[in-house]
């Protein structure tokens, strides 16, 4: 693994609980959690409490009722880290290896060939993802896209990286980025880095 880069101050090293706690919460208005929003699971999901042991493992469980495939995938030992999400972090990124975004893509997974050919391998994707994508975009309309959290994971801190989690985010904001013709740049994201890693 490659040491901490000397000319990025922005890396610091986190537990995976957080990363969790940020994960759930932005994905805590999707259907498949109707039935699990009780005033309990919603205050240990909007006001995480990472000192609660018990907290963290609730919302780790919670997570898991959705995205278990991912996270049984996650190496054991994997370090994880906040930090920025560079233009060269976005020029090299990969999005996660499903239909969609193999599609979209046009089967490279690269995410700026998601964007360069948008208009076009739209059309193909499930409807849902295009919608999605488009109403995340429109609703970022006077928003800062730098204040965007997503979760990525990468063989060094060098990159290149791999979206886990935000891939509608990732693609509509980068999309936004171009029309007006800005760096595509997050300030805060979460990184997991392990030698080899493969999602």
């Amino acid at each position: 693994m490659n040491p901490k880069p000397s000319d990025n101050e922005s890396w610091q090293e986190v537990r995976f609980d957080e990363v969790v706690a940020s994960w759930l919460r932005d994905e805590w208005h999707y259907a498949c959690y109707d039935k699990m929003r009780t005033d309990e699971n919603n205050a240990i999901v909007n006001e995480p409490d990472l000192s609660d042991l018990a907290h963290n493992e609730i919302r780790h469980e919670l997570l898991a009722f959705n995205r278990h495939p991912i996270l049984d995938h996650l190496p054991t030992g994997m370090k994880w880290h906040s930090g920025t999400f560079t233009e060269k972090s976005a020029r090299e990124c990969n999005l996660i290896s499903t239909t969609w975004c193999k599609v979209l893509s046009g089967g490279s997974l690269k995410l700026v060939d998601a964007v360069e050919h948008f208009h076009h391998t739209s059309q193909k994707i499930n409807p849902g993802d295009k919608e999605k994508i488009i109403s995340i975009k429109s609703a970022m309309a006077g928003k800062d896209p730098e204040d965007t959290v997503l979760v990525f994971v990468g063989e060094s801190f060098e990159g290149p990286f791999t979206a886990i989690e935000g891939n509608h985010r990732l693609v509509a904001t980068a999309l936004a980025c171009k029309e007006s013709k800005s760096n595509l740049h997050f300030k805060k994201s979460y990184f997991g880095i392990f030698p080899n890693v493969s999602i």
